[in-house]
């Protein structure tokens, strides 16, 4: 079936059809992709999706780039879940509300899809990073579940990164890898940090709170793919490394020169590509 009976023929409509819509009509008409133009003035009543696409393409038109914002303020789910997940609260109230709180993550694939549901990284990246720094005492699951849950946002949602540099993630991170105490937790760290490195001012803070020390001193207690993660991490810090002394007095250059002598091909070639910069 071609993409112009799916349209206009009466099958439905796919979500990336109808997000492809969204972007398109939040910039201008002549942007609509060939086969959907002409979405807002057709009658669609054969399926609850060709009606949800109606539904959003007309709020749209009516909100414009307030519709986010709009859906946040009448969906309770998220609003519910943040106020939970409050330091304040009891933990066992806190973890079972950061367990939902990742499975409703989970199940958007995108950040306009997360947008339209409710959620605003804004209200909830400074309380999971404060959970992150400082979880209830004996309390690993916390930690991993407010983890989890920040990698996914930084995951789907890259207008994140600069609010979780802004909320010092990057430093709780850095501890967490020079102190390890929980592998599950250091991974998501090492996760989480390729992210936010990603952003001039998130190496700069990693640099800051002696990053490719973090990164790599315990490199090689983590799987192969892990370790990548490591090492490419650690080949961006170097990107905004001042000198090679200021590596060499922290420890870091040490660990770079290991990494060239890794068994991985990719291993070795961060590595190399760490010290080409």
């Amino acid at each position: 079936m071609s993409d112009e009976e799916g349209v206009g023929g009466g099958g439905d409509m796919s979500e990336h059809d109808i997000m492809r819509t969204l972007r398109a009509l939040s910039r201008q008409s002549q942007d609509l992709p060939q086969t959907l133009r002409g979405t807002t003035t057709r009658d669609y009543t054969s399926g609850p999706m060709q009606l949800t696409c109606c539904f959003f393409v007309g709020l749209l038109g009516q909100f414009g780039g307030d519709l986010p914002m709009m859906f946040g303020a009448h969906n309770p789910q998220f609003r519910n879940l943040l106020e939970k997940i409050q330091p304040t609260n009891a933990p066992h109230v806190q973890m079972a509300s950061l367990s939902e709180l990742c499975e409703q993550l989970t199940m958007s694939s995108s950040e306009e899809m997360l947008a339209l549901s409710g959620f605003r990284a804004d209200a909830f990246v400074p309380v999971l990073a404060t959970l992150v720094a400082a979880p209830p005492s004996d309390s690993m699951d916390i930690l991993l579940l407010a983890c989890r849950a920040l990698a996914t946002i930084l995951d789907v949602m890259p207008s994140a990164v600069d609010i979780a540099v802004a909320a010092n993630v990057v430093a709780s991170l850095c501890d967490k890898l020079l102190n390890i105490e929980y592998m599950d937790v250091a991974e998501l760290a090492l996760r989480m940090l390729e992210r936010l490195c990603s952003s001039s001012a998130g190496r700069a803070a990693a640099l800051h709170e002696n990053g490719v020390v973090a990164l790599l001193q315990f490199v090689d207690f983590f799987a192969v793919d892990v370790q990548r993660t490591a090492a490419r991490t650690a080949a961006l810090l170097c990107t905004d490394a001042t000198s090679i002394p200021t590596l060499q007095s922290t420890g870091g250059l040490q660990l770079v020169h290991a990494l060239t002598r890794s068994f991985d091909a990719d291993i070795v070639y961060h590595g190399i590509d760490c010290l080409d910069r």
